[in-house]
């Protein structure tokens, strides 16, 4: 009865939506369904296994339950029975793989794997599995299925619990991350809507693609079941320790022959800036291997491994990049196997007393999402009671501590770094948010809209998750705004530059990028159009902006953020008061 509104053409689902079959219930109206799965507009059933590509993702989808009686028959009968009940069986998981192989470019990877189940074992090298689930859950059909087609993403549901695990490694390089959803509408309130932004593998570069984020596990499904006795340890062979085969590359043999002891080299000479420190190195590897396998980002002028006293690497060194592109390149190789291990690259930022920011930064471009991030949506601590609205890029959320009544911030659904790094659909829809506020706040209010961005790299959290926070300030308030913050720079020590007035934001974005690069910076944008930009160095005040802001509007009180943290029923209060005067501005209304 909740669907059938749809299904007569009197309610309308306003996005693309699919779904498989899980469960028994309902399964009449999948009757209805014409032969791409079609139910009504913009609702499709991906029946029974196969492989789409939806909205430029690659999606391979397996529908039904598992059966351990019906699974392994072969006969018509169980064929037409298993039907009947909503089961697939192991021809069923032979055809898609089938179907995956020959639907998918060579070499590429499947972005996304749709089942109603969990994978069997999937629990499994979890430090802290969810105590109400068995480490076994789940059908070894589904666990076969994702063994072989390693999907970046793996979705799936009907076991009651919400579980956003930690990425595994697969086979191949890359790794597989798995959401398993609750039951919509649960007692126990587990999480059943979970956000992802998703670019297609094919469209992201290979460092980015085949990065291995902190915390990652083992595949889970190379572990050996929890109810058998361990494993008698074999000695190491081509693969190393997490099941990653080795790689042809010289570089990546790890049976290479330890030299003699070593003399530390001398010091590399080359602007400090384009310099990277690489640690966790194999003690095995060369300074000419470590070059060759840097090279691949851009020309590399040397490299200087860190020796000890007794003649042995230490397990890191220093490379010296020509160009600011090669050294940026070389971030992103961290977690990328050099003679099995892991290594990590990080910046190497010479002290300097210039205010202006270092070259090389370390932005996470690539959007996934970064284990408990306050504004990744995946996060369940997340603040999700108080989103106001959901784009298809980015979201509208109060601020969990306002400066004043109305007090919002833009998020970019994905976890992206910075507003001038953002990708144009993403930047695009800020856009219409920030005009939409504008005169919800003019025509509502009779405010103006005084906005700010902070941006700090935060290398060690996974970086930045982008959000500019947006207010209704008096006209007088707008009036006074540049001038307030001027005042406070000059009491700080420090300086902001005056941008111009741009017609559009998209020209002001523009400007601003030619500026920062990749370095930190406090973006202010004025109620006059104007805006002031500050370059953040070493040991300045990161709470800048909203000391100035409380003072501004004549509530110094309100410049901690710690300080005004609100109880549950005034967060709501506030949030309803807000929805109340935004409703009719809302882009996605």
């Amino acid at each position: 009865e909740n669907i059938q509104p749809y299904l007569d053409g009197k309610s309308k689902i306003e996005i693309p939506t699919y779904f498989t079959l899980g469960l028994p219930f309902g399964r009449n109206i999948l009757k209805n369904a014409d032969k791409d799965g079609s139910l009504c507009s913009n609702l499709t059933y991906l029946h029974p296994f196969g492989l789409k590509e939806l909205h430029g993702l690659q999606v391979a989808f397996l529908s039904g339950r598992f059966d351990p009686l019906s699974f392994p028959d072969t006969s018509a009968l169980a064929a037409g029975a298993a039907a009947e009940a909503g089961e697939y069986r192991a021809c069923d998981v032979q055809d898609l793989l089938g179907a995956v192989s020959r639907g998918l470019p060579a070499g590429a990877v499947l972005d996304l794997l749709i089942t109603a189940e969990w994978g069997k074992g999937v629990l499994r090298g979890l430090p802290s599995p969810p105590a109400q689930m068995p480490v076994e859950v789940g059908s070894p059909g589904v666990a076969e299925l994702v063994q072989e087609l390693q999907p970046r993403y793996h979705v799936a549901g009907t076991s009651e619990v919400f579980l956003a695990r930690d990425p595994y490694k697969n086979k191949r390089g890359h790794v597989t991350r798995f959401i398993g959803l609750g039951a919509v509408g649960n007692p126990s309130k587990q999480k059943w809507l979970h956000a992802l932004a998703l670019a297609p593998a094919s469209c992201m570069p290979a460092p980015m693609l085949f990065s291995v984020p902190p915390g990652s596990t083992p595949s889970p499904f190379s572990l050996p079941p929890t109810d058998l006795p361990p494993a008698r340890k074999r000695p190491m062979s081509h693969d190393d320790e997490l099941g990653l085969p080795s790689q042809p590359w010289r570089w990546q043999d790890p049976k290479a022959a330890r030299g003699p002891p070593l003399k530390q080299g001398p010091p590399l000479a080359g602007d400090p800036e384009l310099r990277v420190f690489v640690r966790n190195l194999n003690y095995r590897v060369s300074e000419p291997e470590l070059t060759e396998f840097m090279e691949q980002c851009g020309p590399v002028e040397g490299s200087r491994l860190q020796i000890g006293e007794d003649g042995r690497p230490r397990g890191s060194a220093h490379v010296q990049f020509s160009t600011e592109e090669g050294a940026r390149g070389a971030l992103l190789l961290s977690g990328e196997v050099l003679q099995g291990r892991e290594v990590q690259v990080l910046p190497q930022i010479a002290p300097s007393s210039s205010t202006s920011g270092p070259k090389l930064q370390a932005p996470n471009l690539s959007g996934e999402s970064v284990y408990k991030c306050w504004f990744c949506l995946s996060n369940p601590e997340a603040a999700a009671d108080l989103v106001g609205s959901i784009g298809e890029q980015v979201y509208l959320s109060l601020e969990k501590s306002p400066i004043a009544p109305h007090h919002v911030q833009l998020v970019p659904i994905a976890h992206l770094p910075n507003t001038v790094t953002l990708p144009e659909p993403t930047a695009l829809e800020f856009h219409k948010y920030l005009d939409a506020l504008k005169r919800c706040f003019s025509e509502k209010l009779d405010k103006d809209i005084l906005v700010y961005e902070r941006y700090m790299a935060l290398r060690g959290r996974g970086g930045n998750h982008c959000f500019v926070a947006a207010l209704p300030v008096s006209r007088e308030e707008g009036r006074r705004a540049g001038e307030t913050f001027h005042e406070h720079a000059k009491k700080a020590g420090v300086e902001f530059e005056v941008l111009p007035v741009c017609p559009t934001y998209e020209s002001r974005r523009h400007m601003v990028q030619q500026r920062v690069g990749h370095s930190e910076y406090l973006l202010v944008i004025l109620p006059d159009g104007g805006a002031l930009l500050q370059m953040m160095g070493k040991g300045q005040n990161l709470n800048f902006a909203r000391e100035v802001i409380a003072s501004l509007v004549g509530k110094p009180e309100r410049q901690d953020w710690k300080a005004c943290c609100m109880s549950k029923e005034d967060e709501q209060s506030s949030f309803e008061k807000f929805k109340s005067i935004f409703s009719s501005y809302d882009i996605m209304n």
